[in-house]
């Protein structure tokens, strides 16, 4: 019966370290450190926190930080370093979360926006004034998509223009050539 009595007074204990750690601390690994915590809560050595929240070992005072510190979009994280779970459509790096790479983050609206709302044929981009790749045969230039690098876009017309352009300019603003002195191969 004695034995008894201290396994009980042991198992006492254990509760009692328990819920003298953090009171949504529900079970013990071992004494000083919760295993188990309420719904919407996760352990961390002696406290809870909740689910979108991590212990800041090192903060002044110590306690429970936003994952939204890390990135406006980190839902879930496990420290300062690292998120672990951000907003639907984006991928946890670190303390990072990251668009897909046909879209870039728009910091305005904390959101992934598609490449093609740069141009149509803009199919992975790094932001909103930055096309990396484009549909085959086009070429990225800034935020467009044109035939190749020696055209540029003109955003008057909204169109890409090629150095042919200037070329013919120049033939038209050019002074006929005399038949006699032009050479023909």
């Amino acid at each position: 019966m004695q034995g008894y009595l201290k396994l009980s007074s042991l198992i006492l204990n254990i509760h009692k370290d328990c819920a003298t750690l953090d009171s949504r601390c529900q079970t013990c690994a071992s004494a000083g450190v919760c295993s188990t915590c309420s719904s919407g809560y996760k352990p961390f050595g002696l406290h809870c926190c909740k689910d979108n929240e991590y212990w800041d070992f090192t903060g002044t005072p110590e306690g429970c930080v936003a994952c939204s510190t890390l990135h406006t979009n980190c839902q879930e994280c496990t420290d300062a370093n690292t998120c672990d779970v951000c907003s639907t459509g984006m991928t946890a790096s670190g303390k990072q979360c990251l668009c897909p790479s046909n879209k870039y983050y728009d910091t305005d609206t904390s959101t992934c926006v598609a490449c093609s709302t740069l141009h149509p044929d803009c199919t992975t981009c790094t932001s909103s004034s930055t096309c990396t790749a484009c549909n085959s045969p086009l070429v990225p230039l800034g935020s467009h998509c044109c035939p190749s690098t020696s055209y540029w876009w003109e955003s008057v017309s909204a169109t890409c223009q090629g150095i042919w352009l200037i070329f013919s300019a120049f033939v038209i603003l050019k002074k006929p050539v005399r038949p006699s002195i032009m050479l023909i191969a």
